[in-house]
């Protein structure tokens, strides 16, 4: 048996098959039928192996159900649970503003407890829980124009703010509810 041809059959015959004359003469004249058959009807219909799933796939849909969701949000990470609260307090603190322009920096700064968990446990948090995607922000100088005046309370903290280059993320408010 070849690759991962792992599945056969054993099955016992009672009786002889009968022996068929002329056997690779009938095969060669069915097999212009054959194969335009092939072509034709089957061919059409079948779908590409990249196409089709692995045998041993299941869609994450196929097994959604409301009760996994209710297990999901109890179980969230203490990164999470972190950083929601401060965008919570951000967003009661600054009701006019509809977005939260940040850096990690700024964001460990406000929060010390996540000076520990990491840059690459922020990053997959904020991609994962809060949609926002590690190479969406821009890299701008602290004092871009854009970081300056009303946009400022964005960034938690004045005294916090960068001395040189770094890379922003936007949170909006409509993401947070």
């Amino acid at each position: 048996m070849k690759g991962a041809a792992t599945r056969f059959w054993v099955r016992e015959i009672m009786q002889l098959p009968k022996m068929v004359e002329n056997y690779y003469e009938k095969v060669d004249k069915e097999m212009g039928y054959f194969v335009h058959y092939l072509l034709n009807v089957v061919g059409p219909d079948l779908k590409h192996p990249k196409d089709v799933a692995p045998r041993l796939y299941f869609a994450p849909e196929e097994f959604h159900t409301q009760a996994k969701d209710i297990m999901k949000s109890w179980n969230r990470d203490e990164c999470y649970e972190l950083m929601l609260e401060t965008f919570e307090d951000f967003f009661e603190e600054y009701k006019e503003e509809t977005e939260c322009n940040f850096n990690l920096e700024s964001l460990k700064y406000k929060v010390p407890a996540l000076r520990d968990m990491g840059d690459k446990r922020i990053k997959k948090t904020l991609a994962e829980e809060f949609g926002i995607k590690m190479k969406t922000g821009n890299i701008m100088k602290y004092d871009s124009l854009r970081f300056e005046g009303e946009v400022v309370p964005s960034v938690f903290d004045v005294d916090a703010r960068p001395k040189k280059k770094a890379r922003w993320y936007t949170l909006e408010k409509g993401k947070l509810v």
